[in-house]
């Protein structure tokens, strides 16, 4: 049968049929039950009459549809022709539905111009409806019985001018029936292949402690682990000596293996260092007490079952305290769950690189630590700034013999990383490709060697520093330059440049090579005028020759050249004014270029729930230890005046108490940071690191490992 979208067809169908949706372009199957035996045919009905309706305006002609097929012709009488209205504008030809069966054909008439189509003539009788059979009972569901015999179609009556739908009657009664038995349940079908174990996840089994501890009933009793397995934070666990030695309370996990229990059960006050950490029920809600009955026998404890526990029930009622039974034997451990899909990884990690004169590109999905190996150089292309978060840092460790030269997005550089040193770049602008977008700060070193340049913030403590062969730059006029060498010194001999000043004073050397003259040692002067000089107790003038002792203050009309110390080396001065750097004394070098100096941090141990930074701890590295809560709290500049680019260290160790870093006067001094509190960020976990970086005069840049 065909058919197509809205169309209406006259078909006969059969006992089990397809049938298509009419109003849908998409096929719905349908089951059909058997036909019924054909009702009564119908008296025809009264043929109303044909009136012409006035011809309506012509609409655009629509295109021409599909023409259906054409149904076999019925035999009929052919009816009279009617009077052919005016002709009127042809409307558009609508879409030719399928053509139903053909009734008798007619006597054609002229074709005159479609008119509108006047109102239907009244609708023929209704045929009375065939008697429906009484219904059997439903047999069991099984397989479908043989379909019954259709009853005889009656003949179909001349197709009479279709009227109104008359009205429907009304649905006769269902006849009742007993239901039949449900059919037999069809075999099982066959088991799928059983799939791949999975890999065994983290179970309660194995963690063991040999923390010396005390069982209680109160307070945190801390062990160190072996293992973390499947516990979490907020489990309820039972830390196990002996049967008759044990504690239980609510676990706080940190660092994977420091598991800090909040007691409040135990049996036993032995205090020991072996311990078995298992799971432990939570406890029940105690019920009321009920009349106390009689004491009934012990029976033996059953062996522990290993299904999965259930929830705990309601305490039932407390009865007598019967005999204490014996302590049944501990049931076998329950199987290890599955082990859960394995997480993304995160960013946090390391990297090792071989260096190879070469480039190595990050992304903002780069692991946090990039270690490079080797002894040649290698170049690092930060990442595009706009990928990243503000704060998010690269820490960059050089354990190659060679420099790494640390650039931006754009090709500029951010830092040149000397081996044995180790770097922070940290981005401070999520915009731009150029080397303002990073803050760079040297986070420590195993020994500054080889030739690249590693510039110190101002005010370094650098403590007894091995510099080879380090040439001093004038502070103003870096073409000035000072090399001190030890090309003429004897192997095995060190010179030392003393001095007793007690005020500023400034050593004058000559546009010369020449040899200093000692003090103590015996020296021959050429070509030098002593104007007003004291020797032995003499005033001399002209040329000195020989060996001559001058004791007392001499004056010299002009500045005097010293060369070559004996056994010393040459050392050349500029001819500018300037003080020399005292081996031991605190002085702030500007512009001078260190090579391989050995830098280290002093360290501030702090064990109170409270601290403020002091200009000394700049140089410093903060530790916090204590079992509350510890608050670090920012000095405002107008309250400690730190230089910006200054470099507060902290360390969380050991205790309990996490470390907060806020402002003294937050309406004043600005603290930010990528923690959940960005102006109150915590360090994550005991052991980690984090710095304060002062970016501006009250704006401090919180980073490392916080929370």
């Amino acid at each position: 049968m065909s058919v197509t979208v809205n169309s209406i067809s006259t078909v006969q169908i059969p006992t089990t049929t397809n049938v298509y949706n009419v109003g849908s372009t998409q096929p719905l199957i349908i089951e059909l039950g058997p036909i019924g035996p054909q009702g009564i045919q119908g008296a025809q009905g009264v043929t109303g009459p044909s009136i012409t309706g006035s011809t309506g305006s012509t609409g655009g002609t629509g295109a021409t549809g599909v023409t259906g097929p054409t149904g076999s012709t019925g035999a009929g009488v052919t009816g009279a022709t009617g009077s052919t209205g005016s002709t009127g504008t042809t409307g558009s030809t609508g879409t030719t539905g399928p053509t139903g069966s053909t009734g008798a054909t007619g006597v054609t008439g002229a074709t005159g111009s479609t008119g509108a189509t006047g109102s239907g003539g009244a609708a023929g009788a209704t045929g009375n409806t065939g008697s429906t059979g009484t219904t059997g009972t439903t047999g069991p569901t099984g397989s479908t019985g043989a379909t019954g015999l259709t009853g005889n179609t009656g003949n179909t009556g001349a197709t009479g001018v279709a009227g109104p739908t008359g009205n429907t009657g009304n649905t006769g009664n269902t006849g009742a029936g007993v239901a039949g038995n449900t059919g037999n349940t069809g075999a099982t079908g066959n088991t799928g292949n059983t799939g791949n174990t999975g890999s065994t996840g983290a179970g309660y089994s194995g963690v063991t402690s040999t923390s010396t501890v005390t069982p209680a009933n109160s307070g945190t009793i801390t062990l160190t682990t072996n293992q973390q397995g499947a516990f979490a934070t907020g489990d309820r666990v039972r830390a196990i000596n002996t049967t008759s030695n044990y504690f239980e309370g609510v676990v706080t996990i940190t660092g994977g293996t420091s598991f800090a229990i909040l007691a409040d059960y135990n049996v036993g006050t032995a205090s020991a260092s072996s311990w078995t950490v298992t799971l432990a029920g939570a406890v029940g809600v105690t019920g009321p007490t009920g009349n106390t009955g009689n004491t009934g026998a012990t029976g033996n404890t059953g062996n522990t079952g290993t299904g999965v526990a259930g929830n705990t029930g309601n305490t039932g009622n407390t009865g007598n305290t019967g005999a204490v039974g014996n302590t049944g034997n501990t049931g076998n451990t329950g199987n290890t769950g599955n082990t859960g899909n394995t997480g993304a990884t995160g960013t946090w990690g390391y990297t090792t690189t071989a260096t190879a004169a070469g480039t190595t590109v990050l992304t903002v999905s780069s692991t946090t630590l990039q270690v490079f190996t080797g002894s040649t150089t290698q170049t690092v292309t930060l990442p595009v700034t706009s990928t990243l978060t503000l704060g998010q840092y690269f820490v960059i460790e050089n354990d190659s013999t060679g420099t790494v030269t640390v650039n931006s997005s754009g090709a500029n550089l951010v830092v040149s990383v000397p081996g044995g040193v180790t770097v922070r770049v940290t981005c401070i602008l999520t915009s731009g490709t150029t080397a303002a977008s990073w803050a760079a700060s040297v986070m420590g070193a195993k020994a500054l060697t080889g030739t690249a340049n590693v510039v110190l913030s101002t005010s370094p403590t650098v403590t007894t520093p091995t510099i080879a062969a380090p040439t001093l730059t004038d502070s103003t006029d870096t073409t000035k330059k000072l090399n001190i060498t030890m090309s003429g010194q004897t192997t095995g001999i060190t010179g030392v440049l003393a001095s007793a000043f007690t005020t500023a004073k400034t050593l004058t050397l000559p546009d010369a090579t020449d040899t200093l003259v000692g003090k103590a040692t015996t020296d021959t002067l050429t070509n030098k005028t002593l104007t007003t000089p004291t020797i032995n107790g003499a005033t001399l003038s002209g040329t000195l020759s020989g060996a001559h002792t001058v004791s007392g203050v001499a004056t010299f009309s002009a500045a005097p050249v010293i060369g070559t110390i004996t056994n010393t080396g040459t050392l050349t001065l500029p001819t500018s004014t300037d003080t020399l750097v005292g081996r031991a004394t605190t002085d702030t070098l500007t512009n001078k270029t260190l090579t391989a100096p050995i830098s280290t941090l002093s360290i501030n141990n702090q064990t109170g729930t409270t601290f403020t930074p002091a200009l000394s701890d700049a140089a410093s590295l903060v530790t916090l230890n204590n079992a509350s809560a510890i608050s670090v709290t920012i000095p405002t500049n107008g309250s400690v005046a730190y230089a910006t680019g200054t470099q507060l260290n902290f360390a969380w160790i050991t205790g309990a108490g996490q470390p907060t870093i806020t402002a003294v006067t937050p309406g004043t001094t600005t603290i930010i940071s990528t923690g959940a509190t960005p102006a109150g960020p915590k360090l994550r976990a005991v052991n980690s690191v984090a710095t304060a970086l002062k970016i501006a005069t009250d704006t401090w840049l919180v980073t490392g490992d916080i929370a």
